[in-house]
């Protein structure tokens, strides 16, 4: 198994569902910590904390489960490999180069130049060879496990459906397009139909409502790379980026779980069972016709 990331195989597939968590790693290689301006507990804050601990009820139903345990700022997993930020390197890359990525132009490529708190880093550039090391390694794996997954499931079902978890800020911060203004409790995001039919979205939505929670489809967050990259409704395969409002579970400044935590990890097995319930096979199709 490889250390970067785990997989939690469902003994017998009983949904057509995949589970991704790329963002709650809470492991800091000691090349990183050994080159940060900042200390561990604030690098700590860019983390999706304890999404994958809101998710693991879901395994019981019968889904398979993929986490990432290596931190999000030394490579992340919801980025293109091309979004590389040259100037982060003390020499030239010897690889594609998206030049045209704002993630990247706001330090937020694949090897993250800022934290959350848009604090820099790295004390030094970073020698070139490490960002092929770092995508070998870590991210390409990781994505070809993601597909294996989902082909296998697929493969059973006709279909595949992979909720990518993650966690936000209740109230954006600065440099984000909704600065300032307090979230939903959930942002369901599917590349506006491109990475999973509607019905999908809608279905979520629905549920999450009827359990007491508030909603926002594709606004702040539509989905990035692991959305773009999977999805592909029309082979069906289907992705919904699902984001979950950090207040409704966790105290924020102190990273710590509250009293809200049981209630929403029930109700996201709620939620994944609600969706295995879908049949989605060649539904791209027939809502086109």
């Amino acid at each position: 198994m490889p250390e970067h990331f785990e997989i939690f195989a469902a003994p017998l597939a009983r949904l057509p569902i995949v589970i991704s968590i790329p963002h709650a790693g809470r492991d800091y290689p000691s090349d990183l910590l050994s080159r940060s301006r900042i200390d561990r507990s604030a690098l700590r804050r860019s983390e999706d904390p304890d999404v994958d601990a809101l998710f693991a009820g879901a395994r019981d139903l019968g889904v398979t489960m993929i986490v990432a345990r290596t931190a999000r700022l030394y490579v992340d997993l919801n980025r293109a490999p091309d979004e590389l930020d040259s100037e982060m390197f003390a020499g030239p890359l010897d690889l594609p180069v998206d030049a045209r990525s704002m993630r990247t132009a706001n330090g937020l490529g694949v090897f993250p130049r800022f934290a959350s708190n848009g604090a820099e880093i790295y004390t030094v550039k970073l020698d070139p060879a490490e960002a092929r090391k770092r995508l070998e390694e870590i991210h390409s794996p990781f994505h070809r496990a993601l597909d294996a997954m989902l082909e296998e499931t697929k493969r059973r079902f006709g279909f595949a459906i992979l909720i990518d978890g993650h966690s936000m800020p209740s109230v954006a911060g600065p440099g984000e397009v909704d600065h300032g203004r307090a979230r939903a409790d959930f942002v369901l995001g599917d590349r506006h139909g491109a990475s999973a039919v509607v019905g999908l979205g809608d279905r979520a939505a629905a549920e999450l409502r009827r359990l007491g929670y508030s909603t926002s489809r594709n606004d702040p967050y539509a989905g990035a790379y692991i959305a773009t990259h999977h999805g592909d409704p029309a082979a069906d395969i289907h992705v919904l980026q699902i984001e979950i409002n950090r207040s409704l579970y966790l105290d924020e400044r102190r990273l710590e779980r509250h009293a809200g935590f049981g209630p929403v990890a029930d109700a996201l097995v709620r939620l994944i069972a609600r969706l295995g319930d879908l049949d989605l096979k060649s539904s791209y199709r027939e809502a086109a016709e």
